[in-house]
């Protein structure tokens, strides 16, 4: 059974709903006025701008609307490129898949939009692009897509194919684009490349949401600004009470105490708690049950 959501400090989800209504609205004009709709999600780091999209994106998917997802973090140090990352969400990729499992995913997408006799190399081209190796088929050997990937005329030809593609496939499904950390991007050339994205989506059914910490300006775009403002004391109250509801012998005052110290920022309430757990001022007991050990309780702060 799941029990990270009895456990303390797990991250639920409170208030919000005028940003998440907005964010809806905003897909929905994408899709009836058939133009997209680009937004910044502007906050501080920890205020729950990635909380927010996730829930977005969780209750999109829980009306099941036919909405086609992508979600790109340009600050992923030592992850895929931003061109692999949406070729992965493209062709529903996983890690946990073998080579042969996605390069099936990879030809059975292409096979609708590209003639037979193209489709071979269709296949082995975005095989490349999204590191996907094999030594069968003539398809690429293990290196060959890191070997290429930097390879400037080969940049150029891959960018040009995906943004193809994912014009094209904008025309017949709506789109949600969810472009986390834009102001901390490894490279220059992501964000060059999501922004002629952007303006090749102009119109079709996308909604864009760019998350970041400070303002950015993207000139040639329509793009409306959204700051998200800290938690109310209310509402981080609720979302520690629902972060300890299932701990015993919870100290009078302990919830309101807690939510004053953060200010209204949510990961500085999850991070408290968290705290507390590592102190074992909550802990569980040999029934199982988490519970406060007031022995060990001492008011405390975020480092």
């Amino acid at each position: 059974m799941d029990t990270s959501k009895t456990e303390p400090g797990y991250a639920y989800f409170v208030g919000r709903r005028a940003e998440v209504d907005f964010f809806y609205n905003c897909m929905r004009a994408a899709v009836h006025q058939r133009e997209a709709q680009v937004v910044t999600l502007n906050g501080p780091a920890g205020l729950g701008k990635t909380r927010l999209l996730t829930e977005l994106i969780a209750r999109l998917e829980a009306r099941g609307r036919p909405v086609k997802i992508y979600r790109v973090n340009l600050a992923l140090r030592d992850g895929p490129p931003v061109l692999q990352q949406i070729v992965w969400s493209r062709f529903n990729l996983s890690a946990e898949e073998s080579p042969t499992i996605q390069l099936d995913k990879i030809r059975s997408g292409l096979s609708t939009i590209i003639g037979h006799e193209r489709l071979a190399d269709a296949q082995r081209f975005v095989a490349t692009i999204a590191g996907v190796t094999t030594d069968t088929d003539g398809l690429p050997f293990a290196g060959m897509a890191t070997e290429l990937i930097t390879n400037p005329q080969f940049l150029i030809r891959a960018r040009k194919t995906v943004l193809n593609l994912i014009r094209f496939d904008a025309s017949s499904t709506p789109h949600l684009w969810v472009l986390e950390d834009w102001d901390r991007a490894e490279s220059e050339s992501d964000t060059a490349a999501l922004t002629e994205l952007m303006e090749r989506l102009d119109s079709r059914m996308a909604c864009i949401l760019i998350s970041t910490r400070t303002e950015i300006s993207l000139p040639h775009l329509r793009v409306s600004h959204f700051n998200l403002e800290p938690l109310s004391l209310v509402q981080t109250c609720e979302l520690l009470r629902g972060c300890v509801e299932n701990v015993e012998e919870l100290p009078d005052g302990f919830v309101e105490d807690t939510a004053k110290q953060c200010a209204g920022n949510p990961r500085l309430a999850l991070e408290l708690v968290r705290l507390f757990r590592s102190k074992n001022v909550l802990k569980v007991d040999e029934t199982g049950e988490w519970r406060f050990r007031h022995e060990d309780y001492a008011p405390q702060s975020v480092p």
